[in-house]
């Protein structure tokens, strides 16, 4: 098949567009917590599409495609299937405690519990492995994705997506990135169902496919497998899977900063930390105000909830109890 020049110009454009709309989006930053977290302001579908387009990059449309077609088969996919588990742990007990923290990074959160030579170490040593095997293996695996495609130099490619990427990253913060994953993700998927549909065709149909390919279908292999045995996706998997969606920056960046909203509680004689139950019921919130003169004290603290209950007559009631007899405060 031979590239035309509508194929390049297609191909162009689609970089310009998703690269004008990150900067576009980006364009009101006004602070750190603008730039490294979005202002906090990311909703739940921005977050989750631009979890799928973090995920899914090259190592997987070049690596794990190459590992499926392999010996591998479908058991490659293991490590997503199994992710979705992972991350409904994140959600609701892990998330939970790094927003109520207001961390930045992940390092920070080490910062926390075992003081600042724990966070150096994290910081360092994600540095070296960001910079020498996550982002070495994305650059390499796009740019012969690009040599295979458009024939274009191999090292050449490497810098075209680096600087690129770099580029508007660098400019733009997180919420250049997450637009830019939007898009991008979007196109991923529709990208990656369409080969499917032509691959499919391509060989005949979905009963061709499965009859040809049966031995390379099974999700479970044996314990003796060189390469996924059924031991490894049970008992060892978890512990990468925990540190990519759990403690992975580049992963839960995205959702530190996600639109949240505080209940500012007190309650004497016993730490707020402890009232959550009060703060779910109450409503008592504001959409993002800053702690209480002085710092949050064991009294005080930002405590993320879901919804407001203010229409409810109950939640009222409870309100104006809690708040008649000390245990609640509302934000200011």
């Amino acid at each position: 098949m031979q590239l035309t020049l509508t194929d390049g110009i297609a191909f162009v454009s689609f970089l310009a567009f998703v690269v004008g709309v990150s900067l576009y989006a980006s364009r009101r930053e006004k602070d750190t917590k603008d730039y490294f977290l979005a202002g906090r302001h990311l909703t739940w579908w921005l977050i989750g599409f631009s979890l799928i387009a973090s995920n899914i990059s090259t190592e997987h449309f070049v690596g794990m495609a190459g590992a499926g077609f392999g010996e591998a088969g479908l058991a490659i996919a293991s490590y997503e299937w199994i992710a979705a588990i992972t991350l409904v742990v994140m959600a609701l007990w892990l998330l939970p405690l790094f927003l109520r923290l207001g961390i930045y990074t992940m390092p920070e959160f080490l910062e926390h519990r075992y003081g600042r030579p724990a966070r150096t170490l994290m910081a360092v040593y994600m540095m070296i492995a960001y910079i020498g095997v996550a982002i070495a293996a994305v650059l390499y695996s796009g740019a012969l994705g690009l040599k295979t495609v458009f024939g274009l130099d191999l090292t050449t490619g490497i810098w075209l997506i680096g600087l690129l990427a770099g580029a508007y990253t660098i400019y733009g913060g997180l919420k250049a990135v997450v637009w830019s994953d939007l898009i991008q993700g979007s196109a991923l998927l529709l990208g990656g169902l369409f080969v499917a549909i032509l691959a499919l065709n391509a060989v005949g149909g979905l009963e061709s496919f499965l009859s040809q390919n049966g031995d390379k279908l099974h999700t479970i292999l044996p314990a003796d497998h060189p390469d996924i045995p059924w031991t490894a996706m049970l008992f060892g998997i978890w512990i990468p899977n925990f540190f990519y969606w759990g403690f992975n920056q580049f992963i839960t960046q995205r959702t530190l900063g996600s639109k949240i909203h505080y209940c500012v509680s007190r309650h004497h004689g016993v730490p707020a930390l402890r009232r959550s139950d009060y703060e779910r019921r109450s409503g008592l919130c504001s959409p993002d105000p800053e702690p209480p003169s002085g710092g949050i004290s064991r009294h005080y603290v930002r405590r993320p909830v879901r919804r407001c209950y203010e229409q409810s007559r109950f939640h009222a009631q409870l309100r104006r109890h809690n708040f008649h007899y000390g245990y609640l405060r509302p934000a200011h």
